[in-house]
């Protein structure tokens, strides 16, 4: 298996890209169907960009484009324009690499060359609009530890009443992870932004997630089990300025072009409006200095299950017997488990800890 590219640095994942008409050469005039609308203040697509967009299946993948009317180009200036939403899955293999100055060549081979959705030179495509802009950050990290990291950014969640502006923690047999504020239409993105930290690997080896591209794309060359990502998304052109990057024309060509300082420069405010400074964390506590209820819990499913002979799970329900409340129950439970495959994997607690704590400096989180 190769190594990853692109670990623990940052590229766009995905983002949508808007072309006025009249600087197409062709394009595929079906797509007039597909006309959909935009906040006028935001440049945000209102409606379902997936739904109402045409959408083009091609090698385990799908490319959406549409068609808004006046999009306004400048102060005074409003055209019809292409919009189409472009990834990483659309380059194959290369997915972890994501849109960088080096692979951005194949995504317009793809759709000029390959499935000729539109035709334009290529310095026309770099000068693209350019809106919800998807940064992401790779990482390899154990599942354990993984959830570790996961709970401290719970733990360290600042508090909030607004379920647009607070966290929403999932986990499940297809994923596991945390997000903050809301993706679409989200009228707050600058002092709220879209942030997710998941799981990278479940998600390409679940049957309900991207098992078929994984298998067709991936899987000969990666093994992705244990990886995890930090997503964040920048919402248009309001929003780059806020990072003062010192673009001038906020098109395609600017933003594929920025270094990797600022795009940590990037993830580190939006992480920071949403987590409590870490200086004050009690994000990750190193069972090496062990709680004596915790000692108890260890030292009495070892009695069980190496003096008393029981199996792992009678020893568990054993000493769970008689908890009814469940939201107590299943917490407890939860202590046992990692506490018991802890003792049995030997774990190393300092080097637990310092990976969890590396990925969280990783983030720019202060």
């Amino acid at each position: 298996m190769s190594k990853i590219p692109n670990l623990e640095q940052i590229s766009i994942d995905s983002c949508k890209l808007s072309i006025p008409l009249t600087l197409l050469k062709t394009y595929d005039s079906t797509i007039i169907k597909h006309i959909i609308e935009l906040d006028k203040s935001t440049g945000e697509v209102l409606d379902d960009f997936k739904k109402f967009a045409k959408r083009y299946f091609f090698q385990e993948f799908s490319v959406y484009v549409s068609i808004v009317e006046n999009k306004r180009i400048s102060l005074n200036s409003f055209e019809d324009s292409l919009i189409l939403l472009i990834n990483s899955k659309q380059i194959g293999v290369r997915y972890f690499e994501g849109i960088t100055p080096i692979t951005l060549p194949l995504f317009y081979h793809l759709m000029v060359k390959e499935m000729k959705i539109f035709d334009c030179d290529y310095d026309t495509f770099l000068m693209s609009s350019i809106t919800d802009i998807d940064f992401k950050k790779d990482y390899q990290i154990e599942l354990p530890n993984y959830k570790e990291l996961v709970d401290g950014c719970e733990t360290m969640t600042r508090p909030s009443s607004s379920k647009d502006k607070g966290k929403t923690k999932f986990g499940g047999k297809y994923n596991y992870g945390i997000e903050w504020s809301k993706r679409k239409g989200n009228k707050k993105a600058i002092s709220q932004p879209f942030v997710k930290i998941y799981h990278k690997g479940m998600e390409l080896l679940s049957e309900d997630g991207s098992l078929e591209f994984h298998n067709k794309y991936l899987s000969a060359y990666y093994d992705v089990s244990n990886v995890m990502r930090l997503e964040v998304t920048v919402q248009d052109k309001k929003h780059l300025k806020t990072f003062k990057l010192g673009l001038k024309e906020y098109n395609l060509r600017e933003v594929i072009s920025l270094t990797q300082e600022q795009m940590n420069g990037i993830i580190s405010k939006c992480i920071n409006k949403h987590l409590l400074p870490r200086t004050k964390s009690l994000a990750f506590k190193t069972e090496a200095r062990m709680t004596p209820t915790n000692r108890i819990f260890i030292n009495a499913l070892l009695g069980l299950t190496l003096d008393a002979k029981m199996s792992y799970e009678r020893a568990l329900n054993l000493l769970l017997n008689g908890i009814e409340n469940d939201s107590s129950k299943s917490n407890n439970k939860k202590v046992l488990k990692r506490l018991y495959f802890d003792y049995v994997n030997n774990t190393d607690y300092h080097v637990k800890t310092e990976k969890v704590e590396s990925i969280y400096s990783s983030f720019g989180w202060f």
